[in-house]
């Protein structure tokens, strides 16, 4: 047996764990929307009615509901203070605290709420502009109306983060995996929100470069509604598919459905995936386009669904899949901000009513969801799944409370919680090496599998939660460890 030794750790960590209870009914926290200038969509109602928000952003916009539907908080930027994005409480009037937090008006998906495991009243709000930044909403303040406890806090310091950013359930169904894109190459820069610690950067290079050129790194990244699907654009062109694996957070298969030749897809910007991950379509300035994802050649199956037949100063913007399994499309009138076009084009969104079909039969339907006297710029919420649960069949760990071992890559890891030695068997004796990183995202041993018994003495570390980062010839696995 070989004994690896790591260095004593300096900063005591504690991790409560809470089991999550995640109901077998639809969650509602996606059920109202604030967007664009002042507008609010409630999907309660069926038809879905709208409402009067404070939010006045050209692009970024985020929200978050209760499972019941009732409006909590909504984020984003204010056309008249570019620099910036502000916090609303669920009474429309800014949240203590929520004023001045690092951003940007006019940032494609400029920021993201992701709720804490450990205690309801508490959320992150992840937010870009050139950095990554966390902030923290506590709704036990101010009789629920909240306060924003922890303001611009930098995750990742690089400069270098495109406007792309999204999240996705880890496939042990309480997880969370936070994805971004670097500007300026072909990277994505994931982190693991393990209960609510925050793990990484792991960056994976893969897909198209974004360049730095105008437009490079605007347009959306989108999630398919079971998550293991991310498509991407720019107004350079792009257009990225790519598969993604919940339990790693690793993306492959890419497919690039671009035709550069013409220069066909310029000014691409939105994208959504319909409810069944079926159909992805795609917004440039003028049109919109479907691809059929079951098609044995997706490139090949691009239909051109819409196209402006008079395009000067509009534009389609974002995409969002809505409760009521539509797509809704932002609309554009003058591309300077702020402005005082208030129109036919701005004051409506578009609609594709049946997304699952193949074709016209999506019936897309431009400028026909009244939003009864506020307008869209090209924004719509960036909200991703928070109904997604575990991927059942997963061999993915799930850290409840009877698991002692797992195995993975031919090894068996045990035992999981330990309060000293962690021990790795391997099965077949092949080489694998392990990283071991702590919850700051730091890496504190390589560890090199080549015998058949190796342990871990993790007695001088302090209790709380570690990574074991897998990595053979067949890509990297996460895996969680507790040290009690």
């Amino acid at each position: 047996m070989i004994i690896i030794k790591l260095n004593e750790m300096k900063l005591f960590f504690t991790i409560l764990l809470v089991s999550n209870f995640f109901f077998s009914f639809a969650q509602k926290q996606d059920y109202n929307w604030c967007f664009g200038d002042s507008a609010g969509i409630n999907f309660n109602t069926s038809p879905p009615t709208t409402f009067q928000s404070s939010i006045n952003s050209t692009e970024c916009a985020t929200n978050f509901s209760d499972r019941y539907g009732n409006l909590l908080f909504y984020a984003g930027g204010n056309v008249n203070d570019f620099y910036k994005i502000f916090v609303w409480s669920k009474d429309n009037t800014m949240m203590q605290n929520g004023n001045y937090i690092y951003g940007h008006t006019s940032v494609t998906n400029g920021v993201l709420v992701i709720p804490f495991n450990t205690d309801t009243n508490k959320f992150y709000v992840f937010h870009i502009y050139g950095n990554l930044y966390k902030s923290i909403v506590d709704l036990s303040f101010n009789n629920g109306l909240g306060k924003v406890i922890l303001k611009n806090s930098i995750v990742y310091n690089t400069q270098q983060i495109s406007e792309k950013l999204t999240a996705i359930r880890h496939a042990n169904g309480r997880d969370w995996w936070l994805i971004l894109h670097q500007n300026d190459n072909n990277t994505f820069v994931k982190f693991l929100i393990a209960n609510d610690v925050i793990f990484g950067p792991f960056l994976q290079s893969i897909g198209s470069v974004y360049a730095t050129s105008y437009g490079g790194d605007y347009g959306e990244m989108e999630v398919s509604a079971d998550g293991d699907k991310i498509a991407a654009t720019n107004l350079l062109g792009v257009i990225d598919l790519f598969d993604f694996d919940r339990c790693t957070g690793e993306l492959s298969n890419w497919l690039n459905l671009s035709n550069y030749s013409s220069n066909y897809f310029a000014q691409t910007y939105g994208c959504s995936f319909s409810s069944k991950g079926t159909q992805l379509y795609i917004t440039k300035a003028d049109s919109l386009f479907q691809f059929d994802l079951t098609s044995t050649d997706i490139t090949g199956s691009m239909q051109t669904i819409w196209v402006n037949a008079n395009p000067n100063n509009q534009s389609l913007g974002q995409m969002q899949l809505a409760p009521d399994g539509k797509i809704y499309v932002a609309n554009v009138s003058g591309m300077s901000f702020p402005n005082n076009n208030f129109d036919s084009l701005n004051m409506n969104l578009s609609v594709i009513n049946f997304p699952n079909s193949i074709g016209v039969a999506c019936d897309f339907q431009p400028y026909s969801f009244s939003l009864n006297g506020r307008r869209s710029y090209f924004s719509l919420p960036n909200i991703p799944n928070y109904n997604l649960g575990s991927l059942e069949g997963s061999e993915c760990d799930t850290l409840t409370s009877n698991e002692n071992s797992f195995i993975h890559e031919n090894l068996k890891i045990y035992p999981n919680p330990t309060n000293d030695l962690l021990f790795i068997e391997s099965i077949d004796n092949k080489c694998i090496n392990i990283q071991l990183i702590n919850n700051k995202g730091q890496l504190l041993e390589t560890i090199k599998i080549n015998s058949i018994q190796t342990a871990i003495d993790l007695d001088k570390f302090p209790v709380g939660l570690y990574i074991l980062k897998i990595i053979s010839k067949n890509g990297m696995t996460i895996k969680k460890i507790i040290k009690t």
